[in-house]
């Protein structure tokens, strides 16, 4: 129904506001806030969703839109102004950007844009989807309690899984009850990818075409092109990975306050798979040795 879209509308407007607000906390302002706006915002997904689930509504359209709502109105009262909003800052940096820098940041847009009409005309489901990712948010938006054991799979304990990535598709799909944010969400991951990906690399000191080249080739990988319109959780987990990763290579002593939001990705590319372990204790080690180096 188009009352759903329009809930959905606002709990993502109240949720991204509140977001920025407490970024600007942490972050002085541009990409960085936005990506740590990123990581703050599906944290409280996370948070609201399963805590309504102990109720009973953890999938109910009204109270997960109450509930951002009610985060964007804590936001306005409690947490001072982070200084000029996103668009004024777009607006200021298209201006004194060159005009290689405006295409490559439309081609960007371009492809993001294009990306999500993809994705919501052509969705693949897939074995994974049919078997027990969308079994599960769909047992979850009926029972209303997400996080739930669920297991689809006879003889394969699907439901032991990390859900993270399942919790944020119930989130979205409990408010619109429908299966586009599917796609839509797909399309805010790979624009992570880029921004986190950019962001990280630069601060590390690699030249600007060179960045692009590896991002490119990133989004060019064998499994983003295979799994880019399915609920699979490999870009899920590597979308927070790299932003994990940025996080922590930007984080230094007096910029203390990113390397916790860099545990948060951490956990969030945990709560997607868990292949990605290794390069998260890897970060984190590297980024505690930053704190205290320099």
């Amino acid at each position: 129904m188009l009352v759903h879209q329009l809930l959905l509308a606002l709990a993502v407007w109240a949720l991204g506001a509140a977001g920025v607000r407490l970024a600007g906390q942490v972050s002085p302002g541009g990409l960085e806030r936005m990506v740590v706006a990123v990581v703050l915002c599906a944290t409280a997904i996370m948070i609201e969703t399963l805590g309504l689930g102990l109720v009973g509504l953890g999938a109910d359209p009204a109270a997960l839109t109450a509930g951002t709502v009610v985060m964007y109105v804590a936001a306005r009262l409690l947490l001072p102004s982070s200084g000029p909003g996103p668009g004024q800052e777009l607006r200021e940096l298209l201006a004194r950007a060159s005009p290689g820098a405006r295409l490559a940041l439309g081609a960007a847009v371009g492809v993001l844009v294009s990306t999500a009409i993809f994705c919501a005309i052509t969705p693949n489901i897939g074995v994974d989807g049919v078997g027990y990712h969308f079994p599960e948010v769909l047992s979850w938006i009926d029972s209303g309690h997400p996080g739930r054991i669920v297991n689809p799979i006879i003889g394969l304990p699907t439901g032991w899984y990390p859900l993270s990535n399942e919790v944020i598709l119930t989130w979205s799909m409990g408010i619109s009850r429908s299966f586009v944010p599917t796609g839509l969400w797909m399309s805010v991951q790979l624009g992570l990818i880029m921004s986190a990906g950019w962001l990280g690399l630069r601060r590390l000191g690699v030249a600007p075409w060179t960045a692009a080249l590896v991002l490119a080739a990133i989004l060019a990988g064998p499994d983003i092109a295979v799994e880019v319109n399915t609920p699979k959780n490999d870009i899920a987990s590597l979308t927070w990975l790299i932003t994990c990763g940025a996080l922590v290579a930007r984080a230094v002593p007096d910029r203390s306050r990113l390397y916790p939001i860099a545990w948060l990705a951490a956990a969030l590319a945990l709560g997607s798979k868990t292949t990605s372990g290794p390069m998260v204790v890897v970060l984190l080690h590297y980024g505690a040795y930053r704190m205290r180096a320099w």
